[in-house]
């Protein structure tokens, strides 16, 4: 923690330079260490920054994570993952891509109760890499950091502003208006002030209008305590103290929340009208506490018990217990929105919680988490969004859908939906009929393939038929181009084959962008075959269907020497002549170009591998290639295009001397291309290869010995089939001198 410091200059100017994170008095507030905030509070500014780099841009391959990493405020450089609180800074903050007057980034961090008055001015544009410039900070994004929410709500400015009467010059990025307000009200109104303490902590001089500045006294945190009932935001519910539920009590000008208050009872029936991080809250016994629909209330991790329920508690907007807080449960809970737990929550006796139909209750944590002992025999909806899973330590029932984001569970349980599109390929519909011991998992199979599309699921439990007289669900099976290579079901219907069966299902089928969707109707087994387990399978619609492929397999690459090389597979051949190649700078084959001679086929029922390659000396620029398989009684068909973009990489990309990495990819997000610079440390074997969210890979890029330099190649955001992939994110990963390099890009159409 940096409290009280400032920096200024005596009877002139200064300026603070650097390369990086470069603020008026802190360079970087951040911290990758778990459960731990960096903070600045009651600190202040006044200097210029700027940078020391040569031409205020250019990359820096040291940095795999941001190869700019230029990063200017006005009192910190980087408020990455920290927050800054009751200061301001004013200045002239000039280069850089993220410039902020008081911040040059919030990522994953926060500003509370903060102000800025300074020209700022970007020297890189955002378009070159995830930058930013604005008044109070150039960039808000991410999570907030552990106990300041951490779960959903971005990166936060609360409560702060900067004067928009200062210049703001942008290099071509967006622009980043949060905290805007007109130098009129920042100077002479203090109702602008949101719950500022202008008693303990700053001094407002209204014989001489000025910014607020911070008083010489150092800070008294009280106690807080509800006297009347009504909304939050009236200072009129509130009074204080110097200790904990001790008179004597006294009037207060401002209503608690995480950085103002040692403790807060709420001791009255009060609604929660607007959003707030606290901690240390008691609710007694008989009160009631409830929040509304447009609110956050975020429960901080402290000291102690963090939040304590001995009466009623309705949240009817987003709740979300921080990282490693605790929440200690012995009222009641009406739960009608949406609380996510990312730390503990205990249940005591006599403790109870209700869910209307569309509430969720979500685990997310960075560690293992367990629903505990005590825990409601029902909820509406659980949604598990954590990577170390989750055990149910009782039974219990949902009533609605299990969510799955990401992670695992353990333990027993009732379910009616369950939506896991993005793990398991599966949803099941809800219908009031409750499965037990429910378990569902898919496996990427493609030994299936051509019998049937190459994925299977295994799918356990069992619907009581004693109480259930119709035990069947709607399931709906996905799976993607890779699964079923691209095969084209035009007018061929999918059907789902349930263990040895060999006959299908048939329901309803669609294709979206490469994703494939079966929705059937299916009877779960009774009681009598209990825990139940069976697989699942997509194929043709009739006994014995194979899915009718005769080229599994076209694909394009490099050769080391810069060369296109063209591969096809074959799964059996029957009176086919061969094959010929076509070429062509355009997606068009009535302007191709015949390149190769007859290239003999095999006819063969075997499966046949091919290689061809393209030796002419051409241009840089895209090219697209087609197969053509000629039979005997001269009919043919064409297969493709594939492309490929040449470069020349012979090309001087940088002055900088080669180091192994990735340095960057531009632009990201990206669509339909995107250009990706890495490097080579020294000579060797190298492969860059794409990889999706899944951990699959997807496309070889690069797979050959280079020499020491920087190399440049484009992907045009296709796998190895030159199939065009889904929008999402996918991984770089460069092998290079017995190490890996990862950098994340992110496909968006």
């Amino acid at each position: 923690m940096i409290s009280r410091c400032y920096a200024h200059a005596d009877g002139g100017s200064a300026t603070v330079s650097g390369l990086g994170a470069t603020g008026g008095l802190v360079g970087a507030n951040n911290s990758v260490r778990k459960k731990q905030v960096p903070m600045i509070r009651f600190c202040w500014a006044e200097v210029n920054v700027s940078s020391t780099h040569p031409n205020h841009s250019g990359i820096n391959p040291a940095d795999n994570g941001n190869p700019y990493n230029i990063k200017y405020g006005g009192i910190v450089g980087c408020n990455e993952n920290g927050t800054t609180f009751d200061s301001h800074a004013s200045g002239n903050i000039s280069e850089g891509d993220r410039v902020g007057g008081l911040a040059g980034c919030t990522i994953d961090g926060a500003i509370i109760r903060c102000w800025a008055a300074a020209n700022v001015s970007q020297g890189i544009s955002s378009t070159a890499w995830e930058g930013g410039i604005g008044g109070l900070t150039g960039r808000v994004d991410g999570k907030l950091p552990p106990g300041l929410g951490g779960f959903q709500s971005s990166g936060s400015v609360l409560n702060s502003y900067y004067d928009n009467g200062f210049s703001i010059n942008s290099a071509g990025g967006p622009i980043q208006t949060i905290g805007s307000t007109s130098s009129n009200a920042m100077l002479n109104i203090l109702s602008t002030y949101v719950n500022w303490d202008f008693v303990n902590t700053w001094v407002w001089n209204a014989e001489n209008p000025g910014y607020p500045y911070l008083s010489g006294n150092t800070p008294i945190l009280y106690h807080y305590k509800t006297f009347s009932s009504g909304n939050w935001s009236n200072t009129g519910n509130w009074q204080r103290s110097l200790e904990k539920n001790v008179a004597p009590y006294s009037a207060t000008t401002i209503y608690p929340g995480f950085t103002n208050s040692n403790s807060i009872i709420v001791d009255t029936d009060m609604t929660l009208d607007v959003t707030r991080d606290l901690d240390q809250m008691t609710i007694n016994a008989g009160k009631s506490l409830t929040t509304n629909s447009d609110t956050r209330m975020t429960i901080e991790n402290g000291r102690d018990t963090d939040l304590e329920n001995n009466g009623t508690l309705t949240m009817n907007g987003l709740m979300e217990v921080g990282q490693s807080a605790e929440f200690v449960n012995n009222g009641a809970i009406e739960l009608n929105g949406y609380l996510v737990n990312s730390g503990t929550i205990t249940w005591g006796a006599g403790s109870s919680m209700t869910c209307s139909p569309t509430s969720i209750l979500a685990f997310n944590a960075a560690e293992a988490q367990a629903t505990g002992n005590g825990f409601p025999d029902e909820i509406s909806n659980l949604e598990i969004d954590n990577y170390y899973g989750l055990t149910f330590t009782e039974p219990f029932t949902i009533n609605g859908s299990l969510i799955m984001v990401k992670g695992s569970y353990s333990g027993s349980f009732y379910t009616d939906g369950y939506q896991a599109a993005a793990i398991s390929f599966l949803e099941i519909g809800e219908n009031d009929k409750l499965i037990s011991d429910f378990s569902a998992t898919s496996i990427a199979s493609p030994d299936l393939y051509p019998d049937f599309v190459g994925r299977e699921w295994i799918i356990s439990g069992y619907i009581d038929d004693s109480t259930e007289a119709n035990p069947k669900k709607t399931l709906s099976f996905y799976w993607t181009a890779a699964d079923d290579e691209s095969f084209d079901w035009t007018e061929i219907t999918p059907a789902l084959y349930v263990g040895i069966s060999t006959t299908g299902i048939t329901g309803t089928f669609s294709n979206n962008d490469g994703i494939g969707k079966l929705v059937v109707s299916y009877t779960f087994p009774d009681a009598s075959k209990n825990a139940a387990k069976e697989t699942f399978k997509i194929g043709l619609n009739e006994e014995g269907g194979t899915l009718p492929v005769e080229l599994s397999a076209f694909t394009i690459s490099l050769t080391p020497q810069n060369e296109v090389k063209l591969q096809w597979a074959t799964q059996s051949e029957t009176n086919v002549m061969g094959f010929q190649i076509y070429r062509a700078t355009v997606n068009d084959l009535e302007q191709s170009q015949k390149i190769s001679s007859m290239i003999s086929a095999t006819n063969t029922s075997q499966m046949q591998n091919y290689l061809w390659i393209d030796k002419e000396n051409l241009a840089s620029g895209r090219y697209y290639y087609w197969l053509e398989s000629v039979d005997y009684d001269g009919s043919s068909d064409y297969y493709g295009p594939v492309n490929i973009f040449l470069e020349d990489h012979s090309a001087d990309i940088s002055t900088i001397p080669p180091v192994s990495c990735i340095s960057k990819n531009f632009p990201n997000p990206f669509n339909p291309d995107t250009s990706i610079i890495y490097g080579l440390g020294k000579a060797g074997p190298v492969s860059l290869e794409v990889y999706n969210i899944r951990g699959q890979r997807v496309r070889k890029l690069v797979d050959a010995e280079q020499q020491e330099g920087w190399y440049k190649l484009i992907w045009d955001g296709s796998d190895d089939r030159q199939q065009s992939l889904p929008s999402g994110v996918y991984y770089l990963r460069l092998n290079a001198e017995g190490k890996h390099y990862l950098r994340k890009t992110t496909l968006m159409k």
